[in-house]
């Protein structure tokens, strides 16, 4: 009994090293991935909002679905329109 008594602290003082290496490792590469990021260039990117011509009536050579769209939306009101386009994108 002594002896499995032995190798189960033993076992389990090897998982602890284990642990202790993959949180270090874990926590350098932490470190590591914050300096790349303080060290990247900050740059503003200009985001197209790609609602801003729902609310339009179509161009002449794109009448059809797209007008009964601008209408509806016309109708149930921006917000409205713009929840239930998202709920067809998802």
């Amino acid at each position: 009994m002594a002896v499995s008594g032995q190798r189960n602290v033993m076992e389990i003082q090897h998982q602890i090293r284990r642990n202790a290496d993959e949180t270090r490792s874990y926590i350098d590469d932490l470190y590591q991935w914050q300096e790349n990021f303080r060290k990247a260039p900050t740059t503003k990117h200009k985001v197209d909002n790609p609602f801003k011509d729902t609310a339009t009536a179509p161009h002449k050579d794109n009448q059809g679905e797209g007008e009964g769209e601008a209408r509806q939306l016309q109708r149930t009101g921006r917000h409205e329109g713009l929840l239930r386009r998202l709920g067809q994108m998802g």
